[in-house]
């Protein structure tokens, strides 16, 4: 078993304990590698399956794209000041803490973002997603994911950004 402090284990001033005895783990069990996209749990605006961060408690709309700024979260944008370059995330609800904010899966985001599935989304204009990119000169282009129909994307900001 476990130490807890005296006989058996050893235990430091921090709670941290050693196993005394060999420890036998099925993690077959446990991780699975596959990615399953489920198409029936997406089915309304902000319902999402991925990486998921709750923190901030910040006022947010569900399938709207945030970006984490040194304030928080905030309305992401292609523009001068709209943080596209940073980390973005898609709100899952109303508030950043409670409903979560989802770093990378598949998310409903309540509009159709592109009449064509497999379409590349671009960040587009207050929080927005679409098939077009920044035509301002001075304006971010950044992919944020790809299309696959009923209102869902695969949110999976490319890590590149072309300023305009």
């Amino acid at each position: 078993g476990f130490g807890s402090g005296g006989g058996g284990g050893g235990s430091d001033n921090l709670g941290n304990h050693t196993a005394t005895q060999d420890l036998d783990l099925d993690f077959n069990n446990i991780i699975d590698s596959k990615i399953l996209f489920n198409s029936n749990t997406i089915s309304s605006t902000g319902n999402a399956q991925g990486d998921i961060v709750k923190f901030g408690n910040q006022t947010t709309t569900a399938g709207l794209v945030y970006a984490l700024t040194g304030s928080g979260w905030t309305l992401a944008h292609t523009g001068s000041n709209g943080n596209a370059s940073s980390s973005l995330a898609v709100a899952l609800g109303t508030n950043s803490t409670t409903h979560g904010m989802l770093l990378r899966g598949m998310v409903n985001i309540g509009y159709q973002a592109s009449t064509f599935s497999g379409s590349a989304c671009y960040l587009e204009h207050a929080g927005t997603v679409g098939t077009s990119y920044a035509g301002t000169n001075g304006h971010l282009i950044r992919v944020v994911g790809w299309y696959y129909g009923s209102n869902t994307i695969y949110f999976n900001p490319d890590n590149m950004w072309i300023v305009r």
